[in-house]
């Protein structure tokens, strides 16, 4: 059931932290790489990343979505905390 309120706020919450993490340091690199802010150069910087974040290997298969899976050493991991 899902919660409003809140209590729905505080559960989601539970597993924001790690992407959020992670997006700004996806985020910073693929600026580095791209060496411009240009959106055309940024887009074709993320297509390239492959890294290490909280959530495991980060990388995107060809429809543009995080890869997820089991495995933090070869996907990243969806999770969420209920309490």
């Amino acid at each position: 059931m899902v919660k409003s309120g809140r209590e729905g706020q505080d559960r989601a919450l539970r597993s924001w932290p790690g992407p959020s993490y992670d997006a700004i340091y996806m985020l910073a690199s693929a600026f580095e790489r791209a060496k411009t802010v240009e959106p055309d150069a940024v887009v074709k910087a993320l297509e390239q990343t492959d890294m290490q974040g909280a959530i495991g290997r980060i990388r995107f298969g060809k429809d543009h979505q995080v890869v997820y899976g089991f495995d933090p050493k070869e996907t990243a991991l969806g999770l969420v905390f209920n309490g």
